[in-house]
């Protein structure tokens, strides 16, 4: 969400920080632990109704909200439209109200579809930005669920391991479209989900890591995008090869130490605060870009506000409240509530 906040409405010592620059990133973070969690529930699948099953169920966990906000998000673009048209004094936003409607409408059925991350109907992100993601992580699911039904032992293992070599090979040679999204957004998706599946595998043996690992990695974590954002500007080519190839297995060995260990940090997490944010943190991630587009916006027209620091930092904070509190509810009555409605209907 930091991430994707706009540039003219904070301060840029915030904006331009290091680590929110560099906070797309923690996307290759959600598809390891992804990966590691599929991999936990789903490591043995007997027969083709246990395939079908499984791709229903993940069906089932995603597609209520990112349909919800898809179309939430479509009648926001409708609604620009109209508003320039008819009410231009009115018009007070500003944003991807320039896409013509039927750039809107091939985006909103590449959304729909989940082919937001190929370039099956073009290069496009989507009509919600951060669906895309969601693309890549079905189709993951898909990849990963065919080779562990067809596949057990070494064979599934040296097959996952060539699905991530075969995508960071792809990825070397199409490093200039790194972080690839719109285009090969499931690239990047496979590279990640898949060493998920290996963290599961070590995870599983016996090794032993001091729990003063998770500080070291938290440091390094600092470390790692201090770098990343000093090569962008300076050294772009570095950035990403270092994105490609360090950020997915420095994550998968991060996850690996936390399943490992319980030091300070695994304490701070369990905090109910973090918990909370957790189990909402999906309905962040698809609510998040449609109100920092239009609530701040809101706040300093309304109010007629002037855009000191102060009020900026204000404004920023009001919003990542109402991102919380917004999400805590479609969490509840659109994941929760549809989710159990489709499993029970379906399944």
């Amino acid at each position: 969400m930091f991430f994707h906040y706009r540039q003219n409405m904070l301060p840029d010592m915030i904006y331009n920080n290091f680590f929110i620059r560099e906070s797309y990133l923690f996307v290759d973070f959600f598809f390891v632990l992804s990966g590691y969690v599929i991999a936990l529930n789903y490591n043995i699948m007997v027969g083709s109704n246990a395939l079908i099953k499984y791709l229903k169920k993940r069906l089932f966990r995603l597609y209520p909200l990112l349909l919800y906000t898809t179309l939430l998000f479509f009648s926001y673009y409708l609604m620009l439209k109209l508003m320039r048209i008819y009410f231009p004094d009115l018009f007070i936003f500003s944003g991807p109200d320039m896409i013509n409607l039927k750039d809107t409408c091939r985006h909103l059925i590449d959304t729909i579809f989940l082919t937001n991350s190929t370039p099956f109907l073009g290069s496009t992100m989507g009509v919600n930005i951060p669906t895309w993601s969601i693309s890549s992580e079905f189709i993951s699911y898909i990849i990963y669920g065919l080779i562990v039904f067809v596949f057990v032992g070494r064979a599934r293992n040296l097959l996952l391991l060539s699905t991530v070599v075969g995508a960071l090979i792809y990825s070397y040679y199409q490093a200039d479209l790194f972080p690839f999204s719109g285009d090969f957004g499931f690239v990047r998706g496979l590279i990640a989900f898949n060493l998920g599946y290996f963290v599961w595998f070590l995870a599983n043996k016996n090794i032993k890591i001091p729990n003063i690992m998770e500080i070291f990695v938290s440091v390094l974590l600092l470390i790692l995008f201090y770098y990343l954002n000093f090569y962008s500007f300076n050294h772009p080519e570095t950035m990403q090869l270092l994105g490609i190839f360090v950020v997915p297995l420095f994550f998968s060995f991060s996850i690996l130490s936390f399943i490992k260990t319980e030091g300070l940090v695994s304490k701070l997490l369990n905090f109910k605060i973090f918990q909370f944010l957790g189990d909402i943190s999906y309905s962040i991630y698809l609510n998040h870009y449609l109100i920092i587009l239009v609530f701040p916006n809101l706040i300093f027209s309304f109010f007629d506000l002037p855009q000191s620091s102060f009020n900026q930092i204000f404004v920023f904070i009001l919003t990542t409240l109402v991102v919380i509190v917004y999400s805590h509810f479609t969490h509840k009555y659109i994941e929760i509530r549809f989710t159990k409605y489709l499993k029970k209907k379906f399944l």
